[in-house]
């Protein structure tokens, strides 16, 4: 079902024709009507008004509204919903709560706004934004009748030209988008944004394909981003990269004023995700940064988890075949051996301690386990990694490993241990 939403205020309305947009780019003349809103539901073809007024407003303009609703064919159902004047924040609140009960799960809705009665259009456009999401409304348009009042009795078949303002949800899903890359590494939003001005710029005289490449090598990048994949993330890097170039090269995102503000920052922010690794010593600072990038993120899991295989990295020096599964493990165990080797040594100093203070028997000592300054590094930010990754990947399972969260400044400390590793080694 195709519902409308539209206000109505309480000022008098002058009789004017309109012209509604076709997707063809011309319009056609409707009317004459004083309501802008029953001239859009005669060219979109509206099965259902829902018309929000005051008490005041309903009294005035109802009866005029319904004979000429008469007029159209196929007459559309039209139901007053009336609000109180909104002098309080929270009758708006009340406003924003009785839009959302006029809005049905997956409904096609168009919003006219044009004889709207003070804050109540843009509390309605809130409401739009955010059922859009909830309830996984399609929105087609959001109307405003450009009324410009005649100045001589000749100027009055003018006709008044209906513009969506469709831009105002864009500029919405533009800033989701933008947050949700900065704050949460989540590019999902952004390459959503790139698909749909595809659909946008793909018509019969311009068939390009390349924001639709760009959106989909977004969404691969993305998923090497979650499932933590670095050697995938620097692949689909690369390819954000060259489908960037090759619209650039068509200056497609000029015509698409949605993208245009976000292109060079995310074209930048690619950039550094595209960087070639394959080298030990590129593969460790590409890698490093990614674990920083996900500490910000707060997705402490990827961080921990490449952490771990950042340090196993890193121990097996460079000239090794760090990407081979038995060079990995066993480098693993050395990690391991070399993290007992620290608690050993620990271990023989409190022994030490309590014999000075308790005057225990004299025993024989165990031998010191003396580390090197790179072990003492390794050991540290091995053990840091390791009694974090073990509580997050059996997801708290355990009774050593319930209801301990996991803080930001922990994996802070991660981040400075690997550093100082880093640079132990460059």
């Amino acid at each position: 079902m195709k519902s409308l939403i539209a206000f109505l205020g309480t000022g008098p309305y002058e009789e004017i024709c309109y012209r509604y947009p076709l997707p063809s780019g011309e319009s056609k003349p409707i009317g004459p009507s004083k309501f802008g809103f029953l001239a859009i539901a005669e060219g979109w073809k509206a099965d259902r008004i829902d018309l929000f007024t005051t008490k005041e407003a309903s009294e005035r303009h109802r009866a005029e509204v319904e004979t000429q609703a008469d007029r159209l064919t196929p007459k559309p159902e039209i139901r007053f919903l009336e609000v109180e004047e909104a002098g309080h924040p929270t009758k708006l609140w009340g406003v924003f709560e009785k839009i959302g009960e006029a809005l049905g799960e997956g409904q096609e809705v168009a919003v006219d706004i044009t004889h709207g009665f003070r804050s109540f259009p843009l509390v309605g456009l809130a409401a739009l934004a955010y059922f859009k999401h909830l309830r996984g409304l399609h929105v087609a348009h959001i109307w405003y009748a450009a009324f410009i009042k005649p100045r001589e009795e000749q100027d009055r078949q003018q006709e008044c030209p209906l513009i969506d303002l469709g831009i105002y949800l864009e500029v919405m899903e533009l800033i989701w988008a933008v947050r949700q890359w900065r704050e949460r590494g989540e590019l999902s939003p952004v390459a959503n944004l790139f698909r749909q001005a595809q659909k946008q710029y793909y018509t019969e005289s311009k068939k390009d394909p390349r924001l639709g490449t760009l959106g989909r090598a977004l969404e691969q990048l993305s998923g090497a981003l979650r499932l933590v994949q670095p050697q995938l993330v620097t692949k689909y890097g690369r390819a954000v990269s060259d489908a960037f170039r090759e619209a650039e090269a068509k200056d497609l995102y000029k015509e698409l004023p949605s993208i245009k503000s976000l292109w060079d920052n995310l074209a930048k922010d690619i950039q550094e995700l595209s960087r070639p690794a394959e080298a030990w010593e590129d593969a460790l600072a590409q890698q490093l940064s990614l674990i920083e990038d996900y500490v910000e993120w707060k997705a402490y899991l990827p961080a921990v988890l490449l952490a771990r295989e950042w340090l196993v990295t890193a121990w097996m020096g460079a000239g090794a075949k760090w990407q081979k599964k038995e060079a990995r493990q066993e480098a693993e165990k050395q990690l391991g051996e070399l993290l007992q080797k620290k608690q050993q040594k620990k271990a023989n100093l409190l022994s030490y301690l309590l014999f000075l203070l308790f005057l225990l028997p004299q025993r024989k000592r165990q031998k010191k386990a003396n580390l090197s300054k790179r072990e003492e590094l390794f050991s540290e930010a091995w053990g840091a990694i390791h009694a974090i990754r073990n509580r997050l990947a059996h997801c708290g399972m355990g009774e050593q490993n319930q209801s301990i969260p996991v803080k930001e400044e922990q994996m802070k400390e991660i981040v400075e241990k690997l550093r100082k590793v880093y640079q132990e080694l460059i």
